[in-house]
C-alpha cells in the first residue's frame, strides 16, 4: 500500500502512540464532518500506514 502512493499525494502526516489508527478524514476544524467512512488502518510492522481515501500518513511513535 505505501507503494502506491507517492509522497507529493499525501496530504498530512499525523504522529500517533498506537499502531492501529481509525481515520475517517475529517478535517479538525470541520465542524465534525467526515471526509470518508470510517476506516481502521493496522501498521503492523511497518511503523507507519497511509489512509487509501485521503491520503493521511500516519506515524508511530514511541511512548513518553
Amino acid at each position: 500500500m505505501l507503494e502506491s502512493v507517492s509522497v507529493n499525494e499525501i496530504h498530512d502526516v499525523y504522529r500517533v502512540e498506537s499502531p492501529l489508527v481509525g481515520c475517517d478524514g475529517a478535517d479538525n476544524g470541520n465542524s465534525g464532518e467526515s471526509g470518508h467512512p470510517l476506516i481502521y488502518l493496522n501498521m503492523g510492522n511497518e511503523g507507519q500506514v497511509i489512509c487509501p481515501y485521503c491520503s493521511r500518513k500516519f506515524v508511530l511513535v514511541e511512548r513518553s
